[in-house]
C-alpha cells in the first residue's frame, strides 16, 4: 500500500490526499511543515488502474526566498509611498511594469492594466514631450538619462516629474530591459519659484531704494551743508560762552549727521550700481599722505599716536584715487574711533613690478578694543558693529566697513582682518595695479 511507504508523521496527510484523488479523479496538491521547520510540497495524480502516483519535494529554501522577496517588495513599496517616488521596468517594445508607488504617483486606477509607453507619453505635456524623448535616447546605446517634465496624471492632476532611466545590456545585443524611477518634484519646484520671486522682489526693492537715495543725494546733502555754513557764520560773530557752546554742539551734531548721510548715500550708490571706478594715473603716496592730514588733529585730541608709514619715493599707479583714498580714510577713522590710547598705524608697501603691474599692500592697525572672533564675519555687514554697546559708546552708523568692502571689490580686491579682543585689529588690502606713466613705483626694501 502507498500509505505504508510513508513515514508515520505524513501518513494522515497522504491518506487524505489519496482519498481526495480517488473520489474526484483529479490531481491533488498538499503542503506541510515538519516539527524541524522543513517545508514540503506533494502532488498526487490518479492512475487509470485505480491507483495513484505521489511526488514529494522539499521546498524549504524556495519558500524562504519567496518570503524574503515579498518582504523586500513590501519595504520598497512603503519607501516609494513615503518618498513620493515610484519605479518601473520596460522592454524595447514599450511594455512597462509600474511599481505600486509609481501607480499611486501617477494616479493609475487599480482596475487599469499597466499603461504602455504610448499611453504614458500621451500624458506628458505636449511642450515637453520632444525634449523627454530626446533625453531617453541614450538608453538605447546602453546609457542613462535624467529629465524633468510636466505631466497630467490619470486622476487629472498636473505635476512635475523628475524621471531617470538606465539600460540593462547583454554583452553582444542591444538594450533588452530599461529600469527607471519617477519622482514628484512639484512642491519643490513651486517652492523654488516662490523663492525666486521673493528674491527678485527683494533685489528690486533694494535697487529702487538705492536708486532713490542715489538720485536724491544732492537734495539730502544740501540742507546739511547749509546748516553747517550758517553755524560757521554764527561762530564768527560775537557770542558769549554759553552761545558758543550751543553753536559748537550744533556744528558737531550736524557734522556727525552729515557723515552718516554720506555713508548711507555711498552704500546706496554701490548697491544700486551707480558707483563707477574712475581710473587715472596718480601718485598713491601723495594721495594717501594728503588724506591722512586731517586725522592728526583728532589723534592729538584723543592722545593717540598716528603713524603714517609710506614709501619714501612717489608711487605712480593707475587706480581710482577717490575710492582708494576713501578706503584709507574709512579704515583710519574706524581705528581712531575704537582706540582710546596707544597707536594707529597706516602702512603702505609695494612689491617689485611684474609685467607693468605692481601689487600694493595697505594695512591699518590699531591698539584699540579689538573684535570678538564670533563677530569678525559680521563687521562688514551694513549697520553692524563689534557688539551691541559699541554704537552707544563710540557712535557711528556701522556703515564704514561695509563701504570699505564694497569699494575694495570695485577695485578688484578683498579686505582682510585680524583682531584680538583688547589687543587691537589689523585691516589689510592688497591690490594689483597697472603702473602709471609718470613715475616708477617705490618698492619696499627686502627684509634682511
Amino acid at each position: 500500500r502507498l500509505v505504508d511507504l510513508v513515514v508515520d508523521e505524513r501518513k494522515p496527510l497522504v491518506r487524505r490526499a489519496f482519498e481526495d484523488v480517488a473520489r474526484s479523479g483529479e490531481i491533488q496538491t498538499y503542503e506541510y511543515v515538519t516539527p524541524s521547520r522543513r517545508e514540503w510540497e506533494g502532488r498526487m495524480a490518479p492512475l487509470s488502474d485505480g491507483g495513484a502516483i505521489l511526488m514529494v519535494r522539499e521546498v524549504t529554501t524556495a519558500r524562504r526566498t519567496q518570503r524574503e522577496l515579498l518582504a523586500k517588495e513590501a519595504r520598497l513599496e512603503e519607501a516609494e509611498t513615503v518618498g513620493g517616488f515610484g519605479s518601473w521596468q520596460s522592454d524595447l517594445d514599450g511594455n512597462i511594469h509600474w511599481s505600486r508607488g509609481a501607480r499611486v504617483l501617477l494616479g493609475i486606477p487599480d482596475d487599469l492594466p499597466d499603461p504602455d509607453l504610448r499611453a504614458y507619453n500621451e500624458r506628458v505635456h505636449p511642450d515637453d514631450l520632444e525634449r523627454v524623448e530626446a533625453a531617453r535616447q541614450p538608453v538605447f546605446r546602453g546609457g542613462g538619462y535624467e529629465v524633468e517634465y510636466r505631466l497630467r496624471t490619470w486622476d487629472e492632476r498636473d505635476i512635475v516629474i523628475l524621471g531617470r532611466g538606465r539600460a540593462e545590456l547583454a554583452p553582444d545585443r542591444p538594450a533588452m530591459v530599461i529600469h527607471g524611477t519617477l519622482r514628484d518634484v512639484t512642491r519643490e519646484r513651486e517652492q523654488a519659484e516662490d523663492l525666486r520671486r521673493a528674491s527678485f522682489v527683494a533685489v528690486e526693492a533694494s535697487r529702487l531704494k538705492g536708486e532713490f537715495l542715489a538720485n536724491t543725494s544732492h537734495e539730502i546733502r544740501t540742507p546739511m551743508h547749509h546748516i553747517l555754513g550758517m553755524v560757521h557764520l554764527l561762530e564768527s560773530t560775537r557770542l558769549d560762552s554759553r552761545q558758543k557752546r550751543y553753536a559748537s554742539t550744533i556744528r558737531t551734531s550736524a557734522e556727525g549727521l552729515l557723515g552718516i548721510i554720506n555713508d548711507i548715500l555711498d552704500l546706496s550708490k554701490v548697491e544700486a550700481g551707480r558707483l563707477e571706478v574712475d581710473l587715472r594715473d596718480v601718485d598713491l603716496v601723495a594721495e594717501v599722505r594728503e588724506r591722512m592730514a586731517p586725522f592728526r588733529a583728532e589723534a592729538d585730541r584723543k592722545g593717540v599716536a598716528l603713524v603714517v608709514d609710506l614709501p619714501p619715493a612717489p608711487l605712480s599707479v593707475r587706480t581710482d584715487p577717490m575710492r582708494y583714498g576713501q578706503i584709507a580714510t574709512n579704515l583710519v577713522s574706524n581705528a581712531l574711533k575704537f582706540t582710546a590710547k596707544g597707536t594707529v598705524t597706516l602702512r603702505m608697501t609695494a612689491e617689485a613690478p611684474v609685467d607693468d603691474r605692481v601689487r600694493v599692500r595697505l594695512e591699518v592697525s590699531d591698539t584699540g578694543i579689538g573684535i570678538p572672533p564670533e563677530r569678525l564675519a559680521k563687521i562688514f555687514d551694513p549697520f553692524v558693529q563689534a557688539d551691541g554697546g559699541t554704537t552707544r559708546h563710540f557712535g557711528g552708523s556701522g556703515l564704514g566697513l561695509a563701504i570699505v568692502r564694497r569699494l575694495a571689490h570695485l577695485l578688484g580686491g578683498e579686505i582682510e582682518v585680524e583682531s584680538v579682543v583688547g589687543g587691537g585689529s589689523t585691516f589689510g588690502l592688497t591690490l594689483a595695479m597697472a603702473l602709471g606713466r609718470d613715475v616708477r613705483p617705490a618698492v619696499a626694501p627686502a627684509p634682511p
